[in-house]
């Protein structure tokens, strides 16, 4: 991305707190959803990179981890929640 803070700081918490009084299978499919968004990237015919050059947190941990390679910056942090 564009910015220096963060490569992602992960899902919208405000939209997930939305969803804590859906149903379970409602819940799943919305997640389902929400991962093959980003995952469709491992679809891809060429290599993806993901640059972290900063915090990548939950939903941005994942979505570096799907690309084929990282390159790491040292302020770089990647982490799941």
């Amino acid at each position: 991305g564009a910015g220096d803070k963060a490569f992602s700081a992960g899902g919208d918490l405000k939209w997930l707190k939305g969803l804590r009084n859906n149903p379970v299978h409602i819940n799943a499919d919305h997640m389902s959803s929400f991962y093959r968004s980003f995952l469709c990237i491992r679809d891809l015919q060429i290599p993806v990179v993901a640059a972290v050059n900063g915090p990548a947190i939950g939903a941005g941990a994942c979505l570096a981890t799907a690309c084929d390679m990282r390159v790491a910056s040292p302020a770089s942090k990647i982490g799941y929640t």
